[in-house]
């Protein structure tokens, strides 16, 4: 089925990612002693592919339906028996713009090709991206990287731009249970005279 949903895409011409990115072995929590106890995040990462994403989301949905356990998990911790299904690692990100009146945020409506069937035209957040093998840096791969690579990609905010981001941080993990995708939260924060 994905397979044939593919093929039409490209029979119509639509541009089709199929490149390596990552899925998530496992996921641990922890506190990071050497900076104040700030709270941190190992990821264990595994190579995979996007047409394997899209196949194991096709699994889901159906297991979903048919009301499997899969589809009830509620913590983080529950994650590990389904590493499989863990074919991609998210980064969701707001822009909050700094004026001098206050603060906005910057949503972004979801395109009829890159969207599931039902969130065509819902309001999302600003900018949201996942891992892949081009956001390695050395032998780690980059959050960082990632983040700014998709700045890059879906608004045209590239690197002599971020003279304009007065903030940036990552927030808190994720578990989106209609795709059963996970990720981080994230904002940054510009100056308003980024037009």
């Amino acid at each position: 089925m994905v397979a044939e949903q593919i093929i039409t895409k490209m029979k119509n011409k639509h541009t089709i990612f199929n490149g390596k990115s990552y899925g998530v072995y496992r996921i641990q929590r922890k506190r990071n002693a050497d900076h104040d106890e700030d709270a941190c995040i190992r990821l264990d990462l595994f190579e995979t592919d996007y047409f394997t994403h899209l196949v194991f989301r096709s699994i889901y949905k159906e297991l979903k339906d048919a009301g499997h356990q899969i589809s009830k998990i509620e913590k983080m911790e529950e994650l590990h028996v389904y590493t499989p299904f863990l074919t991609s690692f998210g980064i969701n990100n707001f822009i909050i713009i700094d004026t001098p009146t206050g603060n906005e945020i910057v949503f972004a409506k979801r395109f009829k090709y890159l969207c599931t069937s039902n969130s065509e035209g819902l309001w999302h957040v600003t900018m949201n991206e996942g891992l892949t093998i081009t956001d390695k840096k050395g032998r780690d791969v980059s959050l960082i990287k990632c983040l700014h690579r998709g700045l890059r990609e879906e608004l045209g905010i590239k690197e002599e731009h971020h003279k304009y981001i007065n903030d940036e941080r990552f927030m808190d993990l994720f578990l989106e249970t209609t795709r059963f995708e996970i990720g981080l939260k994230s904002f940054i924060r510009m100056d308003r005279n980024m037009e």
